[in-house]
């Protein structure tokens, strides 16, 4: 297993960049990547991490898309190089953000691509703005909730973290809910070296948010072709996702975690171009 780090991207086919992108009340660190000589013709991709990542959690997606069409990954307000910017830490003002980074880099409807909480956030983002993206993908996104039973299990991981600090928790949480058992221990570790990084009160607000935010209703308006690619156990399950979002499209990958991007890359690659090919947003490689 390998993960590619940010500071270690780069590719002779690809041009990639790192800039700071102005938005409300700071800037947000936004990484950059394209084939060189690209014509800009093709709808951009931005990849939005989950709760208390950051966006090398997507470093593969980043690769194969970079290659193929403009692609831009970003941490989100409170996390990884973004980690300096004050709140508040909600799905709202996520979503503001990915809106003001997208207006300021000139991105025209681009292809959202959440993982876990970026995939609230991409829904959000089309809820504020009805026409921001051309498609919307999730990757085991936070779907259609508050849920009761979901709620009942946030508000004990919060007690835990209040209880235990956060970085013995979220390590418990991605040995025991992230990964499917056998899973790569190297990359095991990685995840959960990442998760440890965040902020406890960050990390707590932008939770307790989430839990409040109502992702049916999001879904029910969102106008968007929608891909719900979920993971080998769900966290977001299609059949009560497309109750809100009748039009959406689901998959699942095979033998993969929630880090399901990371775990099986070539899978998720594979259903999310045959999609955007389905929709008429391919792009050659």
């Amino acid at each position: 297993m390998s993960i590619t780090n940010r500071s270690e991207f780069q590719a002779p086919h690809i041009r990639a960049v790192t800039q700071a992108v102005a938005v409300d009340g700071g800037e947000l660190i936004v990484c950059e990547a394209g084939p060189k000589g690209s014509s800009g013709q093709v709808a951009p991709v931005v990849l939005i991490h989950g709760w208390s990542s950051n966006r090398d959690s997507l470093a593969p997606q980043f690769d194969f898309f970079g290659q193929r069409r403009r692609t831009i990954a970003l941490d989100l307000r409170g996390h990884g190089d973004s980690s300096a910017l004050s709140g508040p830490y909600s799905v709202a003002q996520f979503a503001a953000d990915l809106i003001a980074v997208s207006d300021a880099l000139g991105l025209d409807q681009p292809v959202l691509i959440g993982h876990s909480m970026g995939g609230a956030v991409a829904l959000e983002a089309v809820r504020t703005r009805s026409d921001f993206a051309s498609a919307v993908v999730l990757l085991d996104g936070y779907g259609c909730y508050p849920d009761a039973e979901r709620n009942a299990l946030g508000a004990m991981l919060l007690q835990q973290i209040a209880a235990l600090g956060f970085a013995p928790v979220m390590e418990m949480v991605a040995e025991q809910a992230f990964f499917l058992e056998g899973a790569d221990p190297e990359l095991k570790q990685w995840v959960k070296s990442e998760l440890i990084k965040t902020d406890q009160a960050m990390a707590v607000e932008a939770y307790t948010n989430l839990l409040e935010w109502d992702g049916a209703a999001a879904a029910a308006v969102c106008k968007a072709p929608v891909l719900n690619l979920v993971s080998t156990v769900p966290f977001n399950l299609p059949a009560r996702f497309v109750e809100h979002c009748p039009h959406a499209v689901s998959g699942q990958t095979v033998g993969a975690g929630h880090f399901h991007g990371i775990e099986q890359p070539e899978q998720v690659h594979l259903m999310v171009t045959a999609f955007l090919d389905r929709i008429g947003l391919g792009a050659q490689a």
